[in-house]
């Protein structure tokens, strides 16, 4: 890939509380701007590939106490330091594991607060465009790749069932996250290395997307414009149920 000082990253980002939940624990961030209100808005942004850039969803843990502070926490904490680790594979797994201490912390000298965790996903772009990947937990990141998507973190969860009123319900259980109950310190977040190549993208969302939609339905909300995806996909999830809330980022390199 050629360096061109005119390289940018076009970028849509919604966050929404969906049809059945009555509090928005998802939480968005691109750069130092942050997002927990929910709102059918997509937000957008022209980001020069030349300086460095975060783009994150954190998904705060829905059944644990102020999975919404957990989630925007994490984000006000973890965007300066990826900002800083500029795409160094260690400086991001450092920044991750120290905002996971954070929250444990905040734990402590809040015990009404005891047990809040997120999810995390996103990406770092470094001077140069040169881009990580990273994720604790099941939000996702995908590259767009013309009309294909394809799924780059894999989800650090696995499923279940659990009896209830005498039926086998299907559930999934995250296997890490930020905070939580459980801190051992054997945190492993996956960081990716990626290329970034004129014409790809990416998609960064919440499990309340891809709970809903199926990667063949994702797939068919794929354009050359992220605020399009962006909200068809909301639609659709709106749409398939609305379960959870949603959060999506989409981003195109030009």
């Amino acid at each position: 890939m050629s360096a061109s000082a005119a390289a940018r990253l076009e970028v849509a980002a919604l966050t929404h509380v969906g049809r059945r939940r009555y509090v928005n624990e998802d939480c968005v961030a691109i750069d130092a701007w942050q997002r927990q209100e929910s709102a059918v808005r997509v937000y957008a942004f022209d980001l020069d590939l030349a300086a460095a850039h975060v783009l994150l969803v954190a998904d705060g843990m829905g059944g644990h106490p102020a999975g919404d502070v957990a989630s925007r926490t994490a984000a006000a904490l973890l965007t300066p330091l990826l900002l800083r680790a500029a795409g160094a594979p260690d400086a991001i797994v450092a920044a991750l594991r120290g905002t996971n201490q954070a929250l444990f912390d905040q734990q402590r000298r809040h015990p009404d607060q005891e047990g809040m965790g997120t999810t995390v996903a996103g990406i770092v772009l470094g001077e140069g465009r040169k881009a990580q990947v990273f994720c604790v937990g099941d939000s996702r990141v995908y590259r767009i790749t013309g009309e294909r998507l394809v799924q780059i973190t894999r989800d650090d969860a696995s499923s279940m069932s659990v009896p209830v009123f005498g039926f086998e319900l299907p559930m999934r259980a995250l296997s890490q996250c930020l905070g939580g109950y459980a801190n051992d310190g054997s945190l492993a977040p996956q960081v990716i290395a990626e290329p970034i190549e004129a014409g790809d993208g990416w998609l960064i969302c919440s499990d309340g997307v891809h709970d809903m939609l199926d990667h063949a339905a994702m797939e068919s909300c794929l354009s050359s414009d992220p605020h399009a995806i962006t909200i068809d996909m909301f639609h659709r999830a709106m749409d398939a149920g609305g379960n959870d809330n949603i959060t999506i980022v989409c981003a195109m390199r030009r």
